[in-house]
């Protein structure tokens, strides 16, 4: 199912449906789902592979999400290379969502559901979740570093036009690496490793998680992030990117 979000200057295009209005007494999507992973399934149902999948989809659907908010900071490095300009209202919303998100939500419940499962499944894996940890320590430190940079440069700060375009690529090019890493070593090694018990566990803490932006969609908040979201996804934007 799809709806069509229609904003100005961008052309119509079509959005997943995630959420809608339930009946009065009628369940929530989410609460069913607790419900059907929650309950002992029949031998030979597969419950492990149909929890491990479902818990790997929201992974990889909650970092998809995040390359797209990236992909509006690589953006406006683009057009400040070649206007000299900055929406600056976009980059606090841009930045302001990761803060709130991945930063908050996102790499807190990696560590403390996905990472330790596999730490106390397989005794090897904990040279790579500690490197994955630092990875996210660090990413705090550079998303912090590209919010000073652009509270300096909003205020008329002097500030290097490459020392800026350093920032966000030194930042997005390690998100897209710490990502790389987490989907090409750290998923195949859980999905060896952990036990039906752990998906389970897995599933349901990010389950719980609402993204402001793919999620509740706050359009007060992140309307422009959203509408600029929506625009690099469609095909002709990607290819002007390429």
């Amino acid at each position: 199912h799809t709806r069509y979000i229609s904003v100005t200057g961008v052309q119509t295009c079509a959005l997943p449906i995630l959420s809608r209005p339930r009946r009065p007494g009628q369940e929530s999507a989410a609460g069913r789902r607790r419900k059907a992973y929650a309950r002992p399934q029949p031998a030979g149902t597969g419950s492990r592979e149909i929890g491990m999948a479902k818990a790997i989809e929201t992974l990889r659907r909650e970092h998809a999400n995040m390359l797209k908010v990236l992909a509006v900071l690589d953006a406006e490095v683009r057009g400040f290379r070649e206007t000299g300009a900055l929406d600056y209202d976009l980059l606090f919303a841009a930045i302001d969502y990761i803060e709130t998100f991945p930063e908050k939500a996102h790499h807190p419940k990696e560590e403390q559901f996905l990472f330790a499962a596999l730490e106390r499944r397989n005794a090897g894996a904990k040279a790579l979740t500690d490197g994955l940890r630092d990875d996210h320590a660090r990413e705090t430190g550079l998303i912090a570093k590209l919010r000073a940079a652009v509270e300096a440069m909003s205020i008329e700060v002097p500030f290097d036009k490459e020392t800026f375009e350093k920032i966000v690529s030194d930042y997005t090019a390690f998100v897209h690496a710490h990502m790389d890493k987490e989907e090409t070593e750290i998923f195949p090694l859980a999905r060896d490793s952990l036990a039906p018990e752990d998906w389970v566990e897995i599933d349901r803490a990010f389950d719980e998680n609402r993204d402001p932006l793919f999620d509740d969609q706050d359009t007060e908040r992140y309307r422009e992030l959203l509408r600029r979201v929506i625009y690099l996804s469609q095909p002709v934007a990607r290819a002007e990117r390429s």
